[in-house]
């Protein structure tokens, strides 16, 4: 049962992090109706400004793992990223974009898609946090 529960899990982590999710269905900033930015009366769905500065601790390489999958994301000193994710020890896709942060929250932008999560670093393990979920990454790259 708990292997079910975590393929579950995994399959929705996927699908966060590739960025499927569109900005007019779902809610990833928590903004509730009433408001004048987002759901609120001009329909807003513009992202907030970020500053555009690059976390020095951010710099280099995450990873993510379960029994069946890895994501690995590469950050860049010049703002940039890769990610490459892997499901039963096969490629399942890869993305590249850009990345900022501002105070807490980081901003990734690849393909027209922008993905917004706040984000802590404790000596090397990042923690994203979207929405309700939580993803862990390790610093360097899991061979498996």
């Amino acid at each position: 049962m708990k292997r079910y529960v975590l393929l579950l899990n995994v399959s929705l982590l996927a699908v966060l992090i590739a960025g499927c999710a569109q900005w007019g269905g779902d809610n990833p900033l928590g903004i509730t109706g009433g408001s004048k930015q987002g759901y609120g009366e001009n329909n807003d769905l513009s992202l907030p400004e970020t500053s555009g500065e690059i976390d020095p601790n951010l710099v280099g390489k995450w990873s993510s793992y379960g029994d069946i999958f890895i994501i690995v994301f590469d950050f860049y000193a010049d703002g940039t990223f890769t990610r490459e994710e892997y499901y039963d020890r096969e490629s399942n896709g890869s993305a590249e974009g850009t990345w900022s942060v501002s105070g807490d929250i980081l901003t990734l932008r690849s393909g027209g898609d922008t993905q917004v999560y706040t984000y802590f670093i404790n000596d090397n393990q990042l923690t994203l946090f979207y929405g309700d979920y939580v993803l862990v990454f390790y610093r360097g790259r899991v061979i498996g």
